[in-house]
């Protein structure tokens, strides 16, 4: 984004209890009945696209506000920020957000021209 000035990192704060749960996350795929199919999609599938490779952003982001936002889901994909979260947001006077994921919500009116959101399908997974 080299016309683009970021402005605002918002993160989830429980991206990193989700992170910290990897046993969790084994456990589950291991009950999976498409087990077979997650070991191979991560063994040969993943492997293979650059696109899921880790980035490192440090250097990108280095002086960005972080905001750590107190966010909750509703449904299964729905995510919603705190009032209190929201007016943090508008402080910033941001002319967009670009989210990867469904927000939903007041949030969704806080920058100048909208949140720009985009949910990712999986990557070659049959339906659940």
């Amino acid at each position: 984004m080299e016309n683009a000035l970021w402005a605002l990192l918002i993160i989830d704060k429980r991206a990193e209890a989700r992170r910290a749960s990897g046993a969790g996350r084994v456990r589950n795929v291991l009950r999976s009945d498409r087990i077979v199919w997650l070991l191979c999609e991560h063994l040969l599938v993943n492997s293979k696209i650059k696109a899921l490779e880790p980035f490192d952003w440090s250097a990108r982001l280095q002086g960005v506000s972080v905001l750590a936002c107190d966010m909750s889901r509703r449904g299964r994909c729905s995510e919603y920020f705190s009032a209190s979260d929201i007016e943090i947001v508008r402080g910033h006077d941001l002319d967009f957000i670009l989210r990867c994921g469904i927000a939903r919500g007041e949030i969704l009116r806080a920058p100048r021209y909208g949140l720009w959101s985009f949910h990712h399908d999986d990557v070659g997974r049959p339906p659940s």
